[in-house]
């Protein structure tokens, strides 16, 4: 295995911390172990162990919140507001984005405590969740090229339905899912090629999987953010990488094998098929009878409708109402836009502290970026990409609180990196 994992001190702490990440974002585990009822507890017995440990970080973590702690107060006022719409029973769906936001407080606690160890803990953390998960994807192309409309179906269908819980049984995921992976790609690419030895080849096949997995699940929008996540690496690899002739090389071979795959395995398929289908004609129709009459997709309609009730109610918006089983979804809050549904939802106030949140947890994943040396390394260049690519997703669906979207951004793209980091 790569010197890097070999010389990471594996405790029982960490284990778990690889489960419970694991456990929130795996649609298998989410079904069995009823969703969140067993990813809460996990996180509990991660605490346990950490507190076992007798490691003296006390100082480190201490530090490590200090210099994280605007970003955390613009969390914990975002985690307030929403509790607040809950106990005043403003909207449908205050208790999911309640749960959703709990568990993105959990993820961040871990992040902050590996971070602070600053000893690749973290990083190791990150591929064993990377190879759990592209065991569990590959576990489920089957599926994917066996019923093509599955994943959609069950998702119409909703969570009481037999099909949706066959669906998550066979490790299929939903939108969130894939859209995560999708966004977080750029870096998985990352950390593969800063990996030596076996753990190397043994993380190129997961790729693929993981890939090849976005495309069939049959969502374009995941697809096209995975391809522009990828060539936007390329691009910045390109410009401020060491050794450019050795990277324009690599990823020549990486783009044969991805036409070679996408020739001979996915070309033919139906989800292929239609995202292609679906992306010329949506092209076409904006071209030529604009964005809001030519969205064949009625985006534009559903952003109108957001918008429409942030008007109506700019301070505190009309309370969550993004969700399923709700019955003003579609009505009120279109629900494909972050910077638009949570303005409608929470209003100004609501915004201010979502938009700090993540901007100043981008300035910190982006910390070493501004180095010569920062730049010259992948893996940073590739968070900048996500980080881009989080901003364009959030406009056209929702990735905040998001579930998986936002676990996976916040650990596994810009997790990991301190105020004085030196990764």
């Amino acid at each position: 295995m790569s010197r890097k994992i070999t010389r990471t001190n594996w405790s029982p702490a960490m284990i778990i911390a690889v489960i419970f990440l694991f456990s929130i974002m795996s649609p298998l585990m989410s079904y069995v172990g009823h969703g969140l009822k067993t990813s809460w507890p996990i996180f509990g017995v991660w605490i346990y162990f950490t507190i076992l440990e007798k490691r003296n970080l006390s100082s480190s973590i201490k530090k490590e919140i200090y210099n994280r702690r605007f970003e955390l107060c613009m969390f914990s006022a975002w985690l307030f507001l929403i509790f607040f719409n809950y106990a005043l029973g403003r909207g449908y769906t205050g208790l999911v984005h309640l749960q959703v936001t709990l568990t993105l407080g959990m993820v961040l606690c871990v992040d902050i405590f590996y971070t602070a160890k600053n000893n690749k803990s973290h990083e190791a953390i990150q591929i064993s969740v990377l190879i759990l998960v592209g065991l569990e994807v590959t576990r489920s192309l089957g599926t994917l090229f066996l019923e093509p409309s599955l994943v959609r179906q069950a998702m119409y269908l909703g969570g009481q339905s037999e099909l949706y819980a066959r669906t998550f049984l066979s490790s299929v995921g939903d939108y969130g899912y894939y859209t995560g992976l999708a966004l977080a790609i750029p870096v998985m690419v990352a950390l593969w090629l800063k990996q030596e030895g076996i753990l190397r080849i043994v993380l190129l096949p997961i790729l693929v999987m993981i890939s090849v997995s976005i495309i069939l699940s049959s969502f374009l929008g995941a697809t096209l953010l995975m391809v522009l996540g990828f060539c936007l690496l390329i691009l910045l690899v390109i410009l401020f990488g060491k050794n450019r002739l050795r990277w324009i090389v690599l990823f020549s071979l990486i783009i044969l094998l991805a036409i070679y795959i996408w020739g001979n395995y996915l070309a033919s398929t139906i989800q292929a098929t239609t995202e292609i289908d679906k992306f010329i004609l949506q092209t076409n129709s904006v071209m030529q009878y604009g964005l809001i009459e030519g969205d064949l997709t009625n985006r534009a309609g559903l952003w109108l409708m957001s918008w429409r009730t942030f008007l109506d109610h700019p301070f505190l918006g009309i309370g969550p109402i993004t969700g399923q089983n709700n019955l003003l979804m579609g009505v009120l809050v279109g629900g494909h836009s972050t910077w638009l549904d949570i303005p409608a939802q929470y209003g100004l106030i609501g915004l201010f502290f979502v938009i700090l949140f993540i901007l100043l947890g981008m300035k910190r994943g982006l910390a070493n970026l501004w180095t010569r040396k920062g730049r010259r390394d992948i893996k940073n260049l590739a968070r900048l990409s996500v980080c881009f690519l989080y901003i364009i997703a959030g406009t056209y669906n929702p990735t905040f609180p998001g579930g998986v979207i936002s676990y996976l951004f916040f650990f596994f793209v810009i997790g990991g990196i301190s105020k004085n980091a030196t990764h």
